[in-house]
């Protein structure tokens, strides 16, 4: 399913609108004084779920953001067309979200056919009532790959643009 999103709003409005963002800056996502920067490598999170060095999202954490990196691309008049790295939140209705993520992988059951390709997650991160960032892994299906629907109830979120840079020219 496509990723939803509102309007940009603030630092971001020129993102889709306007003046081009900064050139070669990663987009931060700022909540209570706590900043999340966008990786390079953005919109996708790591396809092994981390290296093995993500967990399971604990049931006791109390969320208060969802932060989620996309790569988009905007054209600006007189600089032409660019990928521009957007830094994105959520603060409220991601309860079917964190549900999706505190589910635990399902067994690879022998003899099973899997197919051949990798299922890519949007990178995200959540930032929890005291402050802290964190970023659990994705539970996985039958065959290894994330969960097609903790991607889906991701992407359902209504975030909204809080930053951008222009990351690079694409034409």
């Amino acid at each position: 399913a496509p990723a939803r999103s509102v309007p940009p709003s603030g630092p971001a409005a020129t993102a889709a609108t306007g003046a081009p963002p900064p050139l070669g800056k990663h987009a931060v996502a700022k909540i209570d004084g706590v900043s999340v920067a966008c990786p390079d490598g953005a919109p996708y999170a790591d396809p092994e779920n981390g290296g093995g060095t993500r967990s399971a999202l604990s049931a006791d954490v109390a969320i208060k953001a969802v932060v989620r990196c996309e790569t988009v691309t905007r054209t600006y008049p007189g600089t032409g067309q660019w990928s521009v790295q957007l830094a994105e939140v959520a603060d409220s209705g991601f309860s079917s979200f964190l549900a999706e993520l505190r589910k635990p992988s399902a067994k690879r059951p022998p003899d099973i056919v899997c197919p051949a390709y990798l299922r890519l997650a949007p990178w995200f991160a959540l930032v929890d009532a005291s402050g802290a960032v964190l970023q659990p892994a994705f539970p996985t299906d039958s065959c290894g790959q994330v969960s097609g629907s903790a991607i889906n109830a991701l992407n359902r979120r209504d975030f909204r643009a809080v930053d951008a840079g222009r990351v690079a020219p694409t034409s």
